[in-house]
């Protein structure tokens, strides 16, 4: 706040700022100025302290901060004296500090050896620590499938040896042992440990060392001898030959297969001791050889690769079947290809490996052949081998081909067929036959069962390979012929005989209701016949009486559509034959019209029966015609019963 003094000087200026009575600015007379000397310094001057400028705080934190960064110096400068003063220490007058980093373990060894053969490991071991080490223990860790070299039938998991104490600066050697076993061309590791402790404390220390070696040959040789090259569906033979290259015997060898996808087992020698790719070869000597040799099919498309693995080794303890160390594994592939001369065989036009026939038919066979090759092929021969009691030889027409009897086999070459001299590359043709099976009665019936005839083809010829040498081919295939069950119903109409007594009027009359009995019969020949079934409609005017014989058959009828249904399950094959026919019998009603008079009416309209061949897998069928008031099957009927009377 002005002061009262101060307040008026303002007051009077500001009249005299507004007052129109004032004189203006420019009549004003101003103060003159005068001149004065004053001493300007060219350097600064800190101050008295007592005028320098006070900071309200900044003293003490700077002193604050000031303390903290000196401490820090000091500490620093302390530590760093004092780890000098320590490296010299160690480094001068030395210590009790043990590093297994001044622990030198050289491993000295063959990089490559032969699997069953005798393995020497050096291992230098140099103690460049100030303090010795003691109780030390060399450990061998080694690959399953490792033998002792004392003994070649005592397995070995590890070794140890002991070497008690390794003073500062000593350097020593020790000498391990053993036969290593595995496959060929593979790596297995050794693992080489040394354990050890110091003086004044309980811990054990180690330093751990791993060296690899290569199996450079396994203890046997296994070689696989098979077609390149094969054709779909033909036979393929594989021998496996397996020879010792180890000088010692080797126990509980199994040679191991597995079929790749398409490959059907037949046989093999020897027989395999589990399931059908496993063989147990016991003991192999030393210098001893084994062959296998299997034989199966392979199927596949044109340019398919089949591959076979073969694993010999020895046999696991816990499972005979399974490999513990596998000693060699091969392979061996076999490409699918068209045949070199393809000839499909088929029958009525289908050209199916299985077919299906019916007793007694006529069966048209044909071979319709083609090279597939880019030469010619020359003395062509084409024959075909029949086998299976149900044939009619008598019924075999070979064509242009000759047959020949006594051993049943079809041939066609270029003394009946001239085509078959000389086959141009792309060149097709065909030659065809006929058959028949034996014919059906009562005793084929009876006596064949799951019948079939085997059809064994097989065609040769002479072609020119790439350096102009004839050569061989040779193709082969097979069809069997399954021939179907014969499944037949009979039926009849009778008044007078049967298990039901009937009634009414007979010839029937009109308006007049007449019950008849109804007698179904099944048979079957070769084959069993899997859900069987019979099924019949009555007409409008005939009435379903609900009786049957046996009383346990499994009947039903259905009123909306008057069918009736026998459900007859499973039919032995020979049932008929080699032993009593399946029967039923149920009773029905008729009520004849006016319109009918004079006429022989349907008492049931046509029946037919339906099951499954069990050896077939195909679909048999048999159907009656219907049956009518005319009953033949009867021994009391007379001409003229059977027609409707007034």
């Amino acid at each position: 706040m002005p002061t009262p003094e101060e307040q008026d000087k303002i007051n009077e200026l500001r009249k005299s700022l507004y007052s129109k009575s004032h004189p203006p600015p420019s009549e004003v007379k101003r103060r003159k100025l005068h001149p004065g000397e004053f001493e300007v310094k060219k350097d600064w001057e800190k101050p008295p302290i007592d005028q320098e400028p006070i900071l309200l705080g900044a003293e003490s934190d700077t002193n604050q901060y000031s303390f903290f960064f000196r401490g820090l110096l000091i500490f620093a400068v302390i530590f760093f004296v004092a780890s000098i003063a320590v490296a010299a220490y160690v480094y001068f007058r030395g210590s009790n500090v043990v590093s297994s980093n001044n622990i030198n373990m050289a491993i000295i060894a063959p990089v490559s050896v032969a699997a069953g053969q005798a393995l020497s490991i050096d291992v230098e071991i140099t103690n460049k620590n100030n303090i010795p080490l003691q109780l030390a223990d060399l450990t061998f860790d080694y690959p399953d499938g490792t033998k002792s070299a004392a003994d070649f039938n005592t397995p070995l998991k590890s070794d140890q040896l002991s070497i008690e104490t390794i003073n500062p600066g000593q350097s020593l050697r020790e000498t391990a042992k053993s036969v290593l076993y595995g496959e060929e061309n593979s790596h297995q590791t050794i693992k080489v440990t040394l354990t050890y402790r110091i003086a004044g404390s309980n811990a054990v220390y180690s330093k751990e060392s791993d060296y690899s070696i290569l199996i450079a040959s396994a203890p046997v040789t296994l070689t696989i001898d098979s077609l390149k090259e094969i054709n779909s569906n033909e036979e393929l033979t594989l021998n496996a030959h397996l020879v010792s290259n180890s000088g010692i015997d080797l126990n509980n060898l199994i040679l191991k297969v597995d079929y790749p996808f398409g490959f059907s087992f037949e046989n093999a020698t020897p027989t395999p001791t589990f399931l059908k790719n496993v063989w147990n070869l016991g003991t192999l000597s030393k210098g001893a050889s084994r062959d296998i040799t299997i034989t199966g099919r392979i199927t596949g498309e044109d340019g398919d690769q089949r591959v076979f693995h073969f694993y010999t080794g020895t046999a696991s303890s816990s499972s005979q079947s399974n490999i513990s160390t596998i000693f060699i594994n091969t392979s061996q592939t076999v490409a699918i290809s068209k045949p070199f001369f393809q000839t499909p065989l088929t029958f009525d036009g289908d050209p199916a490996t299985i077919h299906v026939i019916q007793s007694g038919q006529l069966v048209h066979g044909a071979i319709n052949w083609k090279n597939n090759l880019n030469t010619s092929i020359t003395n062509a021969s084409i024959s075909v081998k029949l086998n299976g009691p149900i044939l009619d030889k008598t019924s075999v027409d070979a064509g242009g081909g000759f047959y020949r009897s006594a051993d049943n086999t079809l041939t066609w070459d270029q003394t009946n067929t001239p085509d078959l001299a000389n086959i141009g590359p792309g060149a097709k043709g065909g030659v065809y036959f006929t058959f028949q099976t034996v014919p059906t009665n009562y005793q084929t019936m009876s006596s064949f069962r799951n019948p079939i005839i085997t059809f064994n083809e097989s065609v040769t010829g002479q072609r020119l390979s790439e350096s102009n040498v004839p050569q061989s081919i040779n193709t082969s295939g097979s069809t069997t012929l399954k021939v179907a069950s014969n499944l037949l119903l009979t039926s009849s109409a009778v008044y007078s005989v049967g298990p039901f007594q009937n009634s009414g009027p007979l010839p029937p009359k009109a308006e007049v209701p007449t019950t008849y009995t109804i007698n179904w019969a099944l048979t079957n020949s070769f084959n069993r016949a899997d859900n069987v079934t019979v099924t019949a409609t009555l007409p409008s005017y005939v009435s379903w009486l609900g009786k049957i014989s046996p009383t346990n058959e499994d009947v039903t009828f259905n009123p909306v559509n008057k069918q009736i249904t026998w459900k007859v399950g499973n039919l032995d094959a020979g049932t008929g034959f080699v032993n009593s026919p399946r029967r039923l019998s149920f009773q029905i009603s008729l009520l004849p019209s006016v319109s009918q008079f004079g006429s022989s009416p349907n008492l049931i309209n046509e029946a037919t029966v339906k099951g499954t061949d069990d050896f077939t897998n195909t679909i048999l069928t048999n159907t009656n015609k219907e049956l009518t008031t005319r009953l033949s099957t009867d021994p009391a009927f007379h001409s003229g019963d059977d027609q409707v009377v007034k």
